[in-house]
């Protein structure tokens, strides 16, 4: 039975977690320019808790075997509606440019077959990034990357998560337990929609 793994990443993967953000076909047309110039960096792996989901290889498969989609979303629903990477500190995000050559996960010797990651920020609490590969939509991996989030989170003592979802996610984030609690206007020029604002508890 395959599976899948859920681990840290490492710094050195931030050209591959680059890479997989940037080929999101739920970033294409109108959502298109929420990624432009952004990438992850090291630096950002190294600041926050980034944990990869990863599977054994190219026939990689899902532990959970996911729901399928839901309006073209399936559980395995990709990037939040923040200004991907952007730091809360300083305001900043990823350096320029897209990193990587493609959207394929393949890693180096050990590091199995990229299927998603998600980048949660502690102060203050906040799901900054979550993304899957296209291939691996619907198959249950984006359940298990906010159910681990969501556990650390709490691991690390806090109460609740912040999300500004991409608009066709919120149901996804929904049917995970998250709670709308407003709106985020528009910032434009990247940003022309609004986008809603969640909340998930750990408790």
């Amino acid at each position: 039975m395959f599976s899948t793994t859920i681990r840290r990443a490492a710094p050195h993967e931030a050209d591959r977690l680059t890479a997989l953000m940037h080929a999101s076909s739920a970033y294409r047309g109108h959502y298109a320019t929420i990624l432009s110039g952004y990438r992850v960096t090291s630096a950002y792996i190294a600041r926050h808790q980034v944990f990869a989901a990863v599977g054994g290889g190219e026939d990689a498969g899902y532990g959970d075997g996911g729901s399928g989609s839901d309006g073209g979303f399936g559980d395995g629903e990709t990037g939040t509606g923040r200004e991907p990477g952007r730091d809360p500190e300083t305001g900043r995000g990823g350096e320029p440019g897209r990193g990587g050559e493609s959207g394929r996960g393949d890693g180096g010797p050990g590091e199995g077959r990229l299927q998603g990651f998600y980048s949660l920020v502690l102060d203050p609490p906040e799901l900054d990034l979550i993304f899957v590969a296209d291939e691996t939509q619907g198959s249950g991996v984006g359940r298990l990357l906010v159910e681990h989030m969501i556990g650390q989170a709490g691991a690390h003592g806090l109460d609740e998560v912040r999300v500004v979802s991409h608009p066709p996610a919120e149901r996804f984030y929904r049917r995970l337990g998250a709670e709308r609690i407003g709106t985020v206007p528009p910032s434009p020029p990247k940003i022309s929609w609004e986008r809603p604002e969640l909340r998930f508890t750990t408790a």
